[in-house]
């Protein structure tokens, strides 16, 4: 009786005491990928999330993008976490409301798919473009 009692608080503590592992899973989906490098800069994107299409749309004046800039909802906060450089930087979205979930897109200029130009007019410095869509893996 003794060890049924003890095994039976064993199991239960046990139980109680293993993390709960949440599945991660589900896509943002990044389509009309452009950035400029002008007097003003700018990058926009199209974000899909779940059935959501939301809008990003970010301008600065400044070396580099508000830290903490975000997309037209509201709800998808944009940061450049390696720093910025129009040919190779780490595009970081994350939903913050309801469900909050992250991940980050990878571009350079040298990897085929995010080609840019320089001077390819009057006051642009550098005009940037993605080639296709850019799946990040939730």
């Amino acid at each position: 009786m003794k060890f049924s009692i003890v095994a039976l608080v064993l199991a239960a503590t046990s139980a109680i005491a293993t993390p709960i592992v949440t599945k991660r899973d589900g896509t943002f989906v990044i389509s009309g990928l452009k950035a400029r490098e002008s007097l003003s800069n700018t990058m926009s994107f199209k974000l899909l999330d779940g059935d959501a299409s939301i809008n990003c749309n970010l301008i600065w004046s400044a070396k580099e993008p508000e830290e903490n800039a975000r997309c037209n909802d509201g709800k998808h906060l944009i940061q450049f976490p390696d720093g910025f450089d129009f040919k190779k930087f780490t595009l970081a979205i994350e939903r913050i409301e309801p469900n909050p979930i992250g991940g980050r897109a990878y571009l350079d200029a040298t990897d085929g798919k995010w080609n840019c130009v320089d001077n390819p007019e009057d006051h642009v410095y550098t005009d940037c473009t993605y080639d296709g869509d850019y799946t990040i893996q939730l």
